[in-house]
């Protein structure tokens, strides 16, 4: 079962603005989880079966468990706002080196509009 996160609130995406995450991925004994041949993926959708709004570019550390997502502000100037409480939906799938997929996290992502442009 995946953590869940939301990107809401204080957390949420700014439009028009660079947006970074920063995970610390461990394993079951609260070690950092080994990343090496590892990949991460990140998408940003409406909901389960619609278009990708975006996806994020995200780079590991190896040994160390370290998993930073970032979206850039070109990105996230295109990310139509949410309104009320509608929130888009968002996932992270690590494949490790065998090639087994595990969805790690998700949860709902609100896009707080840009005045300034």
């Amino acid at each position: 079962m995946p953590a869940i996160y939301d990107l809401t609130g204080t957390a949420a995406i700014q439009q028009g603005a660079d947006y970074s995450l920063a995970l610390a991925l461990t394993g079951s004994t609260s070690a950092p989880l080994d990343l090496t041949g590892c990949t991460v993926a990140s998408q940003i959708r409406v909901n389960h079966n619609s278009a990708i709004l975006a996806s994020f570019s995200v780079s590991t550390a190896g040994t160390t468990g370290s998993v930073t997502m970032t979206l850039s502000h070109a990105v996230t100037a295109a990310l139509p706002p949410t309104a009320g409480s509608l929130y888009y939906g968002y996932d992270v799938l690590l494949t490790d080196a065998s090639g087994l997929k595990t969805r790690i996290l998700e949860g709902n992502v609100e896009i707080d509009p840009s005045i300034t442009q």
